[in-house]
């Protein structure tokens, strides 16, 4: 199942039907309005940062980091530069 996932999601496979409804629901979904920030690191080979969200999707402050050098799992790898920008996010909204 986790491997259609990521084929269906590269354009790479047709997705299930029985989750047509569920799909056609996520994108009617209302534009983010909360403050945003996006952590990826920028050498993910398993989820490519051009296939997240895009800033149109937010309405409220938005940042993305791409963290150089860091793979999939940002939190295990750079644990330091993500709480770094976790806590400057928060000051920033206070």
């Amino acid at each position: 199942m986790t491997l259609q996932s990521y084929r269906k999601r590269w354009s790479h496979a047709p997705g299930a039907s029985h989750y047509a409804a569920a799909e056609a629901g996520v994108r009617t979904t209302p534009p983010i309005a909360v403050p945003t920030l996006v952590i990826r690191g920028a050498p993910d080979r398993c989820n490519d940062p051009s296939t997240s969200l895009e800033r149109a999707s937010f309405t409220g402050s938005y940042r993305r980091l791409e963290l150089p050098g860091v793979g999939h799992f940002p939190q295990r790898e750079a644990a330091a530069s993500v709480v770094e920008a976790i806590l400057a996010a928060l000051a920033q909204a206070a």
